[in-house]
């Protein structure tokens, strides 16, 4: 497999009890539309959102997989973007 760089987005919300991955996107823009997506379907529902997005290779093992956004209790973190 190439070494692409892609974004792996991942939701440790409490509605999800191990995390569920929300999927590998291309490109930047569209991981971070797929994590207010996700936080638009929580907008009924009572619970903890986190929602991760990592930059990864596909390549990669896990451990390089860095965090460039997150999204926890209506606060963005986006200070590490790449």
């Amino acid at each position: 497999m190439i070494n692409q760089k892609s974004y792996l987005v991942f939701d440790l919300s409490s509605e999800c009890s191990f995390g569920e991955g929300l999927g590998i996107y291309t490109s930047y823009e569209l991981a971070i539309k797929a994590m207010q997506d996700r936080i638009n379907d929580y907008s009924d529902v009572d619970t903890d959102i986190y929602l991760h997005c990592f930059s990864i290779n596909l390549d990669d093992p896990i451990c390089q997989y860095r965090p460039i956004a997150n999204y926890s209790q209506g606060e963005w973190d986006i200070s590490q973007q790449s």
